[in-house]
């Protein structure tokens, strides 16, 4: 390569931009930098259905998911006690 050729090939590159020692940052560049980031998805966790609440002589509490509640509980005679009757499979 002669000096021409050099010059020639070294003008074509600064005039399409490309030079490596001509170009300079453009401001398109630093705000590409800084742009903000993507958040992250926060994914929640799904709760597990509630369950019935049964009240027997103990009092009140959760029933485990199997077990259900069929109507009241009677005495001797028929009437009712308040406490739910519960069976389980």
């Amino acid at each position: 390569m002669n000096i021409r050729s050099t010059i020639a090939v070294a003008a074509a590159l600064a005039i399409l931009g490309t030079a490596p020692a001509l170009a300079a940052s453009k401001p398109s560049d630093t705000l590409a930098l800084a742009a903000k980031k993507k958040k992250p998805v926060v994914r929640t966790r799904r709760r597990a259905p509630q369950g019935q609440i049964a009240c027997d002589w103990n009092g009140c509490h959760r029933i485990p998911p199997n077990c259900r509640i069929y109507g009241t509980q009677l005495d001797w005679n028929g009437d009712p006690t308040g406490m739910d009757a519960v069976y389980c499979r």
